[in-house]
């Protein structure tokens, strides 16, 4: 396992995360964070595009796509198509989406491996925890209700209610519901968009690898810290039996 990386991709030990490990709540992406959505992605947007006649997309085009929401996915896609999508093509696409999409992600979309342990143990230790997402607020109550049956979360934000990640306010919110100041809280995420979401709200951002963006992307938006594992990431906050980070300075 390689080590816990900062945002210039030096390791990093225990005491360089004290500001992660400190935090009294934790707010999670959930897209490409909490679950492995890409496939169920992939498969729902082609649908739609292939009923409408635009063309279909590669897994990767949708890797790329994800993260500022599904209006926003589907004007990259087509823009990468060299299109020049209407906003009312736009709307289409992204009411079909939304009409199409609880069809697919019970079928294609899996919990990452060891996210459901950390979120117990965050649990345990008494850390208030929520999730605010980019992703409708049907489908992430009912994602989460699947997949993380046993957590009692204090707040889940799906889009809608406020302006989409990066903008603030959303988090800001959560951060309220969560009943703390936006510095002690982490936002988790996968993407330069939850990084600068958590920057814009002032909140301290940690990024993780495993979602759907690489790591020279992610360091580019310079978080804290990018976890390349669930157990680096519980390694970060600090958490009992979790592997502790090699720091450059221990070789």
């Amino acid at each position: 396992m390689s080590a816990v990386a900062d945002s210039s991709g030096n390791d990093l030990g225990a005491p360089c995360c004290a500001e992660i490990a400190r935090a009294k709540g934790v707010l999670f992406d959930l897209d490409g964070t909490l679950v492995d959505t890409l496939d169920s992605l992939w498969r729902a947007g082609n649908a739609v595009l292939d009923r409408m006649e635009l063309g279909t997309r590669s897994r990767h085009s949708y890797r790329r796509a994800v993260g500022y929401g599904t209006t926003r996915m589907f004007e990259t896609l087509l823009t990468e198509g060299n299109q020049e999508p209407s906003a009312a093509l736009l709307e289409a696409c992204t009411r079909a989406m939304v009409a199409l999409y609880p069809e697919y992600w019970p079928r294609f979309a899996l919990a990452f491996e060891g996210l459901a342990e950390l979120v117990a143990l965050l649990a345990q230790r008494g850390v208030r925890m929520g999730v605010v997402s980019n992703r409708e607020q049907a489908t992430v109550s009912a994602m989460l209700d699947r997949f993380f049956p046993a957590q009692r979360w204090q707040v889940v934000l799906g889009a809608g209610k406020f302006p989409n990640k990066p903008d603030p306010e959303g988090c800001s919110y959560a951060a309220q519901c969560l009943g703390m100041q936006p510095r002690e809280v982490v936002l988790v995420g996968d993407t330069e968009v939850d990084i600068l979401a958590a920057r814009n709200a002032g909140m301290i951002a940690a990024a993780v690898s495993w979602g759907f963006r690489d790591g020279a992307t992610l360091r580019a938006a310079a978080p804290s810290a990018i976890a390349e594992s669930p157990w680096e990431l519980a390694a970060l906050f600090g958490l009992p039996n979790a592997a502790r980070p090699t720091c450059q300075r221990d070789r």
